[in-house]
């Protein structure tokens, strides 16, 4: 009977040294890139006169990386130069373009009433400019 407990106790300690350094054994650390979301902002449907979402901070992010599109319209930087801009409007927006087309503009003109000069200065700091 001693002799078996030894051999059990031994096998017991050699799978637990086995098992115990094969756990203990440092993985080596793997670099991985996470991709990054862009902020980005869709408004859909009429402002009426609600503008509210210019004081939004995933609104301002977007302005910020040029991510925002208003009913299927992407606003993107201009490019190039022309002396007569297109302009079209949906619901109560007016947008404006250098190129023709209905998919991208280069500005958006909304009309608010219940938002502030101060409560925008507030939100955008020295970005905004009268």
């Amino acid at each position: 009977m001693n002799r078996t407990a030894k051999a059990i106790v031994s096998a017991t300690l050699a799978m637990g040294t086995v098992f115990g350094v094969g756990a203990s054994v440092e993985q080596p650390h793997h670099n991985q890139a996470h991709a990054a979301t862009t902020p980005y902002y869709t408004y859909s449907s009429y402002v009426n006169n609600d503008g509210s979402f210019l004081l939004n901070k995933t609104f301002k992010n977007a302005v910020k990386y040029g991510n925002v599109t208003f009913n299927g319209t992407k606003i993107v930087p201009q490019s190039g130069t022309s002396s007569k801009l297109n302009n079209f409007s949906k619901y109560d927006q007016s947008f404006f373009s250098v190129k023709s087309g209905k998919k991208t503009a280069t500005s958006v003109q909304i009309k608010v009433n219940n938002v502030t000069i101060k409560q925008l200065k507030s939100v955008y700091d020295k970005d905004l400019v009268e």
